[in-house]
């Protein structure tokens, strides 16, 4: 058999662990023929996971889940406490620049060497030291170190870096002021490692203030750092975040900067194409036709990860399940025409039970002229059979009382508290306040103004809400 290339040690494994698969891909981007020419050995499976299914031919082209693995994620957390540098505090906030240079090198240094990092309390006063350094650092190569050291932190750390963000994004954005583009740009790297560990709608409310911000290196930086996470994001914004960050982005599309314009109308494209376009009517309705086509150019060329409103895709999977049992059906259908042949044979038993003729003609056999008796007694008969109309009209009475009855178990969805509360939120105070003017015109205008703002939001609005809040206007 090994002679004929079938016996022990010929046969070719289909399927990799991860270990392999990345040693083949290698193979593949060295010039290989990305195949293994050694059979794994049962012990080297030992606390690998395989992969689900079969690599590529040649293993040139990677699947998605390839492409987004992130091998720290199967890394030993370790505890880099006992590595820090014995004088990190004492150095961080010294006078001299090259001290404070030489210890976050030092700690840097570690970060790297350490693919995956155990979270631990005494790295919460690291990370508050190095976001000082960011922001108030009169050196620019401090600074710059400093935000690499957060930078590798965050990738190490991972999810539990993001308990972290709220103490670190506002100083990170405020050092954005600088007009170098290597600090910038070690300053965006950092933050959007930082974003990793977090979700959009957390990260917006640290952009807001920003936004706003006097300098114009910070506007605009915040903005570019807005844009990549629209883009990068895996969660939507949330709805009630969606009109407070547009408005803000509208008003710096008004900006006599040129930058600033550009990179909020990427921002709001992002926007609109994560969330559509619906929401964005009413903010970029009143906005100028040049305006507009930037928005609209942006649009068209952004790339999402998600959408708002994500359901519908799994329908389509569904669909071809229940077409699995249609297939099956038809065979079942033969047994039919023996069920009919039996419903047949039941229905010949009620034709023998008409058999009360019999007893008539015993009696003319014994009495011939009591035939006339005889026939008037059949009309008596029919006589009964005539009240079971009579009882199908008695369940129809019933049946038309169970119609309020149903009425009377309709209940609202809100508590009259909860529905008060919540038209607050929805309904603008302005047309709640003016609904209740002493003054008919000024009910009416409202009216109108509230008709003129369902027409916006009618497809997400709460009816209930609405309608309660009218009739308690009254």
């Amino acid at each position: 058999m090994e002679k004929e290339g079938k016996g022990k040690g010929t046969l070719k494994p289909e399927r990799l662990t991860r270990a392999q698969a990345r040693e083949a891909e290698a193979a593949a981007e060295n010039g290989g023929d990305g195949e293994h020419e050694q059979v794994p050995d049962a012990g080297d499976d030992a606390g690998e996971h395989i992969f689900q299914g079969l690599l590529p031919p040649n293993n040139k082209t990677a699947t998605p889940d390839a492409a987004n693995f992130d091998p720290r994620a199967f890394a030993e957390p370790e505890d880099i406490v006992s590595k820090l540098p014995a004088s990190f505090s004492t150095a961080l906030t010294s006078s001299k620049w090259k001290e404070r240079k030489e210890v976050l090198d030092e700690l840097h240094t570690v970060l790297n060497a350490t693919p995956r990092i155990k979270d631990a309390p005494e790295l919460g006063d690291v990370v508050k030291s190095l976001a000082v350094r960011v922001q108030a650092d009169a050196n620019i190569n401090c600074v710059m170190t400093a935000a690499a050291c957060l930078e590798a932190l965050a990738k190490g750390m991972m999810a539990s870096f993001s308990r972290f963000r709220e103490t670190i994004v506002p100083p990170m954005l405020e050092r954005l002021k600088e007009r170098k583009a290597t600090v910038t740009d070690t300053i965006g790297a950092a933050l959007d490692a930082v974003f990793a560990t977090a979700t959009l709608p957390d990260i917006i409310p640290d952009l807001s203030p920003a936004l706003a911000h006097k300098n114009p290196q910070v506007k605009e930086g915040t903005l570019k750092f807005l844009g990549r996470c629209l883009a990068t994001s895996k969660t939507p914004v949330q709805p009630p975040q969606i009109k407070p960050l547009a408005e803000s982005l509208a008003s710096l599309l008004e900006d006599s900067l040129e930058g600033y314009r550009n990179e909020a109308a990427n921002c709001l494209g992002t926007l609109m194409k994560m969330v559509g376009e619906r929401p964005l009517n009413a903010v970029i309705d009143p906005l100028a036709e040049v305006r507009k086509a930037k928005i609209k150019e942006a649009f068209e060329k952004a790339t999402v990860k998600c959408k708002a409103g994500g359901g519908p895709p799994p329908k389509p999977a569904a669909a071809p399940k229940s077409t699995a049992p249609v297939k099956k059906a038809p065979p079942k259908v033969a047994p039919p025409p023996i069920k009919e042949e039996q419903l047949l044979d039941n229905v010949e038993p009620p034709k023998k039970a008409a058999k009360p003729p019999a007893r008539l003609m015993v009696s003319q056999k014994t009495k011939p002229s009591s035939s006339s008796e005889t026939s008037s007694a059949p009309p008596s008969a029919p006589a009964p059979k005539k009240p079971p109309p009579l009882s199908n009209n008695k369940p129809a009475k019933p049946a038309a009382a169970a119609a309020p009855g149903a009425l009377d178990t309709f209940k609202y969805k809100h508590t009259p508290e909860d529905a008060e509360a919540l038209a607050v939120d929805l309904i603008p105070a302005s047309i709640l306040t003016d609904l209740g003017d002493a003054n008919w015109k000024t009910r009416l205008a409202a009216l109108d103004e509230m008709s003129a703002w369902l027409d916006n939001i009618i497809a997400d609005v709460d009816s209930e809400v609405v309608v309660r809040s009218l009739a308690k206007k009254g």
